[in-house]
């Protein structure tokens, strides 16, 4: 799944820290002004980069240092991660959506086929996302994205990483919470099983 934000809206450096250190792989391209850059990573480890006509840890250094521009990122998820949190997903029949946000990076996309979104209206979805990854803002009600659909909430699994849900509207939301919140125990434990996490 691709995701375009606005360098201004995040922490480039922040973020391939993350890819780093969670040894993700994916490709990323920058359009800022007439500069154009892109560079990729392989299991967290750097792979190549261009910055207009230069190549390698040069300009990797340069793309360091944009600040204004639109980055594109293409996170391939974890073929293994991604099967069992796609079971976690299947316990709970209402969970029409949900995503791991790793310090402003979609790392996991799950959506069922039934939600009948276009590509167009989950980026533009994502997108929005985008704006609360970089602060800590643990819940936010009635966000409407299309068939009635609202996102119940973003639960903070730690610092830098959100589980997002999106369920249908209902007329009690305290029992969807109730079940998400164990959901989210279990996502927790998938993504980072050496430690055990209780949600407060």
């Amino acid at each position: 799944m691709k995701v375009t934000v606005d360098l201004k809206n995040i922490n480039l450096l922040g973020r391939i820290k993350q890819i780093e250190n969670r040894k993700l792989s994916g490709n990323f391209i920058i359009i800022s002004g007439k500069d154009y850059a892109s560079f990729s990573y392989r299991n967290g480890q750097f792979q190549r980069a261009r910055f207009n006509n230069i190549k390698g840890k040069e300009a990797m250094k340069r793309i360091t240092e944009l600040k204004e521009g639109l980055l594109t990122i293409d996170i391939m998820e974890k073929v293994r991660e991604k099967e069992q949190l796609w079971r976690i997903i299947e316990s709970l029949p209402n969970l029409l959506f949900c995503g791991i946000i790793e310090g402003g990076i979609f790392t996991h996309i799950i959506l069922k086929k039934e939600t009948r979104f276009s590509e167009k209206e989950i980026n533009n979805f994502l997108n929005h996302l985008m704006i609360f990854s970089n602060r800590q803002k643990m819940k936010v009600r009635e966000i409407t994205l299309i068939y009635d659909y609202y996102l119940l909430y973003i639960e903070r699994a730690k610092e830098g990483v959100f589980t997002v849900f999106l369920l249908p509207e209902v007329e009690d939301i305290r029992f969807l919470t109730i079940s998400i919140r164990n959901i989210a125990s279990r996502i927790k434990e998938v993504l980072f099983p050496e430690k055990k996490y209780v949600f407060p």
